[in-house]
């Protein structure tokens, strides 16, 4: 069994601490803002429409520049990459902090986005180089998925800690000491062994896969207002289907393809993507609905709403170390499956317990079986990706799996949105989470069979 030599153990551990703290800052800034919004509208003139653009240009500029990022690692060393993204997303969010109107805070946004297009990629290659394939890298990338979602569902509950006692501004600003603490550990960080040639960067591919998934996550974004059949829908979604297919030409006559398409013959990558994208549709969508039912139609404040759904975060958080030591024993597939099933029984629950008037504290099973579900899920994702990919690419197989995730959030508030808004919310919610619990079960499935026809349903992708 492959262990951790003494001398590196302490870096590696360091590595994993910083990048578990580098994971946190940037996703608790993805939901952070969202209980800042209207008092930051108020102070800065905007209006609501011009507000969700402080939260989609965060996430265009994220879901476009994933896979540049990556590669950049790969090119010029992830701890490298990792240091100006930290640098990119501290100037990002001190400026937001200091925006002087609703132009400038977007395009600070941009900036920040893009220093978390960086790092995020970049910390899941530094922990696959730091540590050992095997079951001490399957329990660190346990220990880092934790850290994605326990940001995720504290994000509401810290905004409205700093919103209420600090102001909105505070939000952006708490990022700022985070920053500086991690650039002074910098030079503790593993980077792992550097390939003797470093592999060339694909710029056609990156190109190409920039204008697919640009338009493809504007759609998904605009889509619930424009409708799914507008011309500009479809327009975007034709850009990104030719750009698509444009990659996957300039791929196969690449001598250095940013992605080796062979790879996706594996089923057990397969496996990994569609679980990510099914797992965090479910997530993405919870996620948006359940704040806003919480707030706007049970009228809890955004601090009772964020505590409310405190047993989902800590059930994530307890579940995805325990995820990592099953996938060192036994591999992913049990752990995948089990998550998607718990993720079906967790909104079907809840598509059984939203209401208008019953007692609120109905849908806290749901959450703590949607935290298991995701903390159970997380962690095979990304363990199938790191070792589907040689050490040189490790950066882009990072992307793959944060992608992957990006993709099914963005799908999970543009599929479930429509059937929400489509007549009454209380409802709609409920035939969302339906659908939802619909496409874990079919997560499920396909994790089951694409796990168990590789070599990596076993012990394969701890082992790799």
């Amino acid at each position: 069994m492959p262990t951790i030599v003494r001398g590196r153990a302490g870096a590696a551990g360091l590595t994993l601490a910083l990048g578990c703290l580098t994971v946190f800052m940037a996703n608790l800034d993805t939901t952070i803002l969202n209980v800042a919004l209207p008092t930051m509208g108020h102070d800065l003139g905007a209006a609501t429409s011009g507000l969700q653009w402080t939260v989609n240009a965060y996430v265009l500029a994220r879901a476009g520049s994933l896979f540049v990022c990556a590669a950049l690692g790969d090119r010029f060393g992830h701890r490298r990459v990792w240091v100006a993204g930290l640098v990119l997303f501290g100037a990002g969010s001190l400026a937001c902090g200091l925006a002087p109107s609703l132009g400038a805070m977007i395009g600070f946004r941009v900036v920040q986005s893009l220093g978390g297009a960086l790092m995020t990629p970049a910390t899941l290659a530094m922990l696959a180089r730091a540590y050992p394939a095997g079951p001490a890298r399957a329990q660190a990338l346990g220990i880092w998925s934790a850290s994605t979602g326990i940001a995720m569902g504290l994000g509401p509950v810290v905004g409205g800690l700093l919103v209420d006692s600090v102001g909105w501004r505070s939000v952006f600003m708490v990022n700022v000491p985070i920053v500086v603490v991690a650039l002074a550990c910098r030079r503790l960080v593993s980077d792992g062994e550097r390939p003797a040639t470093p592999p060339r960067l694909d710029l056609l591919g990156q190109a190409a896969i920039v204008a697919a998934l640009f338009p493809l996550t504007y759609a998904l974004i605009t889509a619930p207002q424009r409708g799914w059949a507008s011309p500009v829908t479809l327009s975007l979604v034709a850009v990104s289907v030719l750009a698509g297919a444009a990659f996957v030409v300039i791929e196969r006559r690449s001598d250095h393809p940013l992605l080796d398409l062979r790879d996706f013959r594996r089923p057990a990558l397969l496996g990994a993507v569609g679980l990510a994208i099914a797992a965090f549709v479910t997530l993405g969508g919870f996620l948006f609905f359940n704040t806003l039912w919480l707030q706007e139609v049970r009228g809890l404040s955004a601090l009772h709403a964020g505590l409310l759904t405190a047993p989902a975060t800590l059930s994530s958080f307890l579940l995805s170390p325990i995820a990592g030591r099953i996938v060192g024993r036994i591999g992913p597939r049990v752990p995948a499956t089990a998550g998607a099933t718990c993720l079906a029984a967790a909104t079907a629950w809840l598509a059984l317990t939203v209401s208008a008037a019953g007692p609120v504290w109905h849908v806290v099973p749901g959450y703590v079986l949607l935290g298991v579900g995701l903390g159970l899920t997380n962690t095979p994702v990304n363990a199938i990706a790191v070792s589907s990919m040689p050490r040189d690419r490790s950066g882009v197989a990072g992307a793959i799996a944060t992608t992957s995730r990006q993709v099914g959030s963005n799908l999970g508030v543009a599929l479930l949105g429509t059937i929400v808004f489509s007549g009454a919310f209380v409802p709609g919610l409920g035939h969302a989470y339906t659908l939802a619990a619909v496409l874990s079960l079919g997560a499920a499935a396909f994790a089951w069979w694409a796990l168990g026809a590789s070599r990596q349903g076993g012990r394969g992708a701890s082992d790799s």
